[in-house]
């Protein structure tokens, strides 16, 4: 069976792509814990816990805090 091709993509320094990092408050942190979690899941050690605490940081990890609007007198 052949190798699968893949289209290059323009990666960072690290070797992660930058689409998935993009976005995010803090692209270095984003970065190293796609690099964790990617040898975590290539070593076996990954559990279901450790999965859903790592959709949670990626599901805030581009939430910018929004400003309140302070109330006008009328």
């Amino acid at each position: 069976m052949p190798k699968r091709k893949f289209k290059k993509v323009r990666k960072t320094k690290r070797g992660t792509p930058l689409k998935y990092v993009r976005g995010s408050k803090n692209p270095s942190a984003s970065e190293a814990e796609i690099m964790r979690t990617r040898r975590l899941y290539r070593e076996g050690k990954l559990t279901p816990a450790m999965m859903d605490a790592i959709s949670e940081v990626r599901k805030n990890s581009g939430n910018k805090k929004k400003k309140r609007k302070k109330k006008s007198k009328s």
